[in-house]
Formats: structure tokens, C-alpha cells, sequence
């Protein structure tokens, strides 16, 4: 009896120490990519907790800590409690590992994250398929994933968002890999889709990935990270059973969602295949002819020669040339290159201008192009031709130069007049001489009509130019000036705001999706560099310091930028005297 009491006393006692420290989560059953908060209860004089080992299979969103006084039997007690917003980096069975604050520490505990997308048994309850349900989740597709180095590879990646999910805002992260050149492929396009009897709308995005290199690679998967409103995200509470509604503040919820990995089995060019590698579907030439069949000697000829190539990027596509001949001489131009886009993908298109000079007359043959490539439909070695032309060139020797006496030849005298002609009548010397000065007036008056129209004209351009400028150019300044102010106030939110609305004004066929597509487009190293960590800030787990006063010295020092704004400060204006 004696050592029934004692035993019962050592749990009574001890029972403070076992609950000093201790950690609950908000649910164990969660979607893929949707986050859950982690609560640590501790008393208020315990050491901070190391949440660092949470990094290893969590994204931290979010911390922020509180804290509560109760009193017992007249004894005042403090506790605090650390709150984490945290989001599974893997599906499946994931251990939310032991946190230590000094000696103490807590219990693990077994977390079931259910991959996004995919259909439960018949079995579950309604409450299981509720739990396991996911708001928004990413999926990604290759079109090939064993192509040829250099070939094109479109790369889908799907954003799914249920229809009671509004994205308030995010962006996505590209994917990425060492030795894979990666393209963004048109725009976002939206569409809607029912899985497993549960509707989502779904945004798409599309990159084409051309592999530089033969092996496996790896590509980095894309990455959505953001806001989204969700009505439930206020219900959840804390550890002493209050609301927390700053873990959904104004019914919104931080998301992190993460495609599957992929990889790429690159196969190398093949043996057969001669020095020029143009893996495309499909490769064709056409020109364009300045003369007719017939031309006169020393006339040139000029060939406008286009290789147009499915599936390749105009930088693959070799420069077009012709072979050396008899009969003229070749000047070749400069090559033109641009990217066309379908709905298969890109169309290199590489345009060079080839001026003949035929040196002889008769009939000249003008020689044919050849151009080899890689057919990766029939994966067949395949020629493009474009045909030779024949021209008749005609001519006639020089005429012969005729010599001239150094002599002036006399004049010769005048026959004299019939004797019965009658003398011509004078002329009044006063009347030809009014006659002068009229037509001088009239020509007079005509270029003083002339300079009148032309002055005129001028500033009637002018107006009209300044007009155009003032629609183009006033948009681009004033979102330039919101970059500006953004940057000074140190606002990270409204810096990217103004980012995006400035890349849609530089680029309003195809504007960039995510800050990412923006660094990409300026092509600038120092600026992506702020873009990035401009990325951090946004996306961070808790508040950070920023400052923007390098973000906008980057922003100016872009060639885009001083592209704009020199043709802010000048507007085009023809001669007054055009030559």
C-alpha cells in the first residue's frame, strides 16, 4: 500500500515536467502542397525551440509566436507557444521529426499526405475524401522523354485550383536543368476539368526544352508557390482551443505545390548523320528572285533565300550559302534569324540575301542549295533542295569613242533671205521683259507655296508623331515611374506589381508570366540577380527587410530600359529638304 502511494505521487509530481513541453499539429490527413500549422507549447522561461530539422521535409510559410497567463490555486502560470505554418515537401507517409529547446524536447509524430490528383478507393468515407482532397496541386507532362540532343521537347506543366479556390496571387518557377535550354512557349491558357467527379480549373503553361548535351539529365521540377483564398483556413486553433486567424488571415492560405521529377534520357546525334544536326520535323527552303530569266550584263541578281525548320530555333539553322560557279560572282548579306511559333511548337525561319553578278553573256546557271537534316519522325537523314535557276544575260560590246578636232568649227553663214519674205516684225524690248518678270512671279509664288506646304506638313507630322508617342510611350513611363516609387518605398509587393505591368508594356504580344520570365527577358545577370532576391522576400517563412534602392539601379542599367527611355526624349523628325 505504501508503495502504491509512492508511485502515485512520483506521477502526480512528475506530470508538470511531461507537459512543459509539447507539440500538436491542426490535422494529420492533408492534400499534397496544402499547409497545416504546428503548435509548441513551452513554458514561458524555456529555452527557444529548434525548428531547423523541419526544413529537411517541410517548407516553413509562416512562424509568429503567443502567449498565455493562467492562474491556478492563486499561482500564476506563463506559457508561450510558437505556431508554424508548414507545408509537406513529399507525399506518402512523412515524420514530423523531435523539436528540441534545451534538455527537452518533443514527440515525434506521422503525418499522411495524399498525393494531389488522384482518385481514393470506393471505401473511403466521405470525411477521408474530404480530407484528402486538394485545393490547388501541379502536374507536368514531356512530350519525349528519350529525344535527340538539340531536339525539341515541349514540356507541359498544369496548375490545378478547385472551383471554391480563388488564386489571389504566386508564381511559378520555370523548370530547369544544366545543359537543357529552356523556352516559354506562348500564353497561359485556361481550361476546366472534372477528377475524380470534382471540378478544377486549370491554368497551363508551356516550355519547350532543347537538351544540349547526350545522357541522362535531371530537370528541376516546376515550382508554384502563393496565395489562395480558402473559407476553412480561419477555423483552425491553437493549442488552449482558441481561434488562430492569422494562419488564414481574411480567409487566405499560403500554398506550395511542386510537379513530379522528370528526366531526360538525351540520345546523341547519330553516326550516319553527316556535320550539319538539324533534328527537326520537318525542314523546307523557298527564295525570292529580284530579276527575270532575262537580264543585262552587269545587272545583278539578287536571291532571297528563307530555310524554314519545324521544331528547331532559328540559331540551329546554319546560314544560307551557295556553292562557287563560272559565269558571275557571289556578294552574300547578312543573315536574318526570328522564331515563329504553331501549335506544334517553334519554326526557325533564317533569311540571307545573295547578290549575283554575272561576269559573261549567254546563258548563266544559277546553282542550286542543299541542306541536310535530321527527320526525328522517320529518325532518317533527309536533304532540303531548292532548286538551281538559269538566266540569259545579254549584252553588246562597248561603243566606239569618237574624236573630236581641238578646232572650233566656224559657224556657218546664214543664207540670205528670199526677196519676196517678209521681214520679221520687232520685237518691243519693254513687252519681253514683262513677260520675263511674270514668269519669274509665277515661279516665285510656286516655291513660296512649296516651302508653305512643307513647313506645314512638318509640324503636322510632328503633332501626329507626338500623339503616337504620347499612347506608347506615356503607359511605359508612368508603369516605370510605379517601379520607381515602389523601390523607394521599400514595398516588395507593389515592386512586383509594377515589374509586370512594365514587361507587359515592353512585350505586349507575349508578356512574361512570373518575375522569372521577366529576368529571362531582360537578359541581364544583375537584374535577375535582384529579381531573385526579390523572389526570397516575397516568398520568405517570416517578414524580411528589403530594399529596393538596388532593384531600381539594375532596372535602369538594362538595355531594355535605355532602350525605352531614349526614345522617350527624342521623337522622330523627317528633313525640311529631303535630299
Amino acid at each position: 500500500m505504501k508503495k502504491l502511494f509512492l508511485f502515485f505521487c512520483l506521477i502526480f509530481f512528475s506530470a508538470p515536467a511531461f507537459a512543459d513541453f509539447k507539440a500538436t499539429v491542426s490535422r494529420t490527413t492533408m492534400p499534397e502542397g496544402e499547409s497545416f500549422q504546428l503548435y509548441l507549447r513551452q513554458n514561458g522561461d524555456a529555452e527557444q525551440p529548434d525548428v531547423s530539422v523541419l526544413n529537411k521535409d517541410f517548407t516553413v510559410v509562416g512562424q509568429r509566436k503567443s502567449y498565455k497567463t493562467s492562474i491556478v490555486n492563486g499561482k500564476a502560470e506563463k506559457y508561450n507557444e510558437n505556431i508554424l505554418t508548414l507545408i509537406p515537401k513529399k507525399t506518402g507517409t512523412v515524420v514530423l521529426p523531435a523539436i528540441y529547446a534545451g534538455k527537452e524536447h518533443t514527440s515525434p509524430a506521422t503525418l499522411t499526405v495524399v498525393p494531389a490528383g488522384t482518385a481514393l478507393p470506393a471505401s473511403a468515407t466521405p470525411a477521408q475524401k474530404q480530407a484528402a482532397r486538394a485545393k490547388v496541386f501541379l502536374r507536368a507532362a514531356l512530350s519525349d522523354e528519350k529525344p535527340f540532343v538539340a531536339q525539341q521537347v515541349v514540356y507541359t506543366v498544369r496548375l490545378y485550383t478547385g472551383e471554391d479556390t480563388v488564386l489571389l496571387d504566386g508564381g511559378l518557377t520555370p523548370p530547369a536543368a544544366d545543359g537543357v535550354s529552356v523556352e516559354q512557349w506562348g500564353d497561359m491558357r485556361r481550361s476546366k476539368t472534372l477528377i475524380d467527379e470534382v471540378p478544377y480549373n486549370v491554368l497551363e503553361y508551356r516550355f519547350l526544352l532543347f537538351p544540349q548535351k547526350s545522357g541522362k539529365i535531371a530537370l528541376t521540377a516546376p515550382r508554384f508557390q502563393g496565395i489562395v483564398s480558402d473559407p476553412d483556413a480561419d477555423r483552425d486553433t491553437d493549442f488552449f482551443g482558441f481561434h488562430s486567424p492569422l494562419s488564414g488571415l481574411f480567409g487566405q492560405k499560403n500554398i506550395a505545390v511542386r510537379a513530379g521529377d522528370a528526366v531526360l534520357d538525351v540520345r546523341p546525334k547519330p553516326a550516319a548523320v553527316g556535320e550539319n544536326w538539324l533534328p527537326a520535323s520537318n525542314v523546307e527552303i523557298a527564295e525570292e528572285t529580284s530579276a527575270a530569266a532575262e537580264v543585262a550584263l552587269g545587272e545583278a541578281v539578287t536571291r532571297t533565300v528563307s530555310v524554314a525548320a519545324n521544331g528547331v530555333l532559328a540559331t540551329q539553322i546554319p546560314d544560307p550559302i551557295f556553292p562557287a560557279g563560272e559565269g558571275y560572282k557571289l556578294y552574300p548579306g547578312q543573315a536574318d534569324s526570328k522564331n515563329l511559333f504553331d501549335e506544334k511548337g517553334v519554326i526557325g525561319v533564317k533569311t540571307r540575301q545573295i547578290v549575283f553578278m554575272p561576269t559573261k553573256t549567254g546563258e548563266i546557271v544559277l546553282p542550286a542549295m542543299e541542306l541536310q537534316w535530321f527527320d526525328i519522325k522517320t529518325q532518317t537523314p533527309k536533304t532540303a533542295v531548292l532548286p538551281s535557276k538559269t538566266i540569259k544575260v545579254t549584252g553588246t560590246a562597248p561603243a566606239e569613242k569618237t574624236s573630236f578636232s581641238a578646232t572650233a568649227a566656224a559657224p556657218a553663214a546664214e543664207p540670205a533671205p528670199p526677196q519676196n519674205a517678209v521681214a520679221p516684225l520687232p520685237v518691243r524690248q519693254d513687252i519681253a521683259l514683262d513677260y520675263r518678270l511674270f514668269f519669274a512671279g509665277m515661279l516665285a509664288g510656286a516655291g513660296l507655296m512649296t516651302l508653305v506646304w512643307l513647313i506645314v506638313s512638318r509640324f503636322a507630322f510632328v503633332r501626329v508623331r507626338k500623339a503616337e508617342v504620347r499612347q506608347t510611350v506615356l503607359p511605359r513611363r508612368n508603369a516605370e515611374n510605379a517601379l520607381k516609387q515602389a523601390c523607394a518605398a521599400n514595398d516588395a509587393v507593389a515592386a512586383r506589381i509594377s515589374l509586370l505591368q512594365v514587361a507587359a508594356l515592353y512585350w505586349e504580344n507575349n508578356p512574361p508570366l512570373t518575375l522569372s520570365g521577366i529576368a529571362d527577358r531582360f537578359g541581364d545577370a544583375v537584374f535577375a540577380g535582384q529579381i531573385d532576391a526579390l523572389n526570397t522576400v516575397l516568398y520568405a517563412p517570416a517578414p524580411v527587410e528589403w530594399s529596393g534602392k538596388s532593384l531600381w539601379a539594375a532596372f535602369k542599367n538594362t538595355k531594355a530600359y535605355r532602350r525605352s527611355a531614349a526614345g522617350e526624349k527624342s521623337v522622330p523628325v523627317p528633313p525640311l529638304y529631303p535630299t
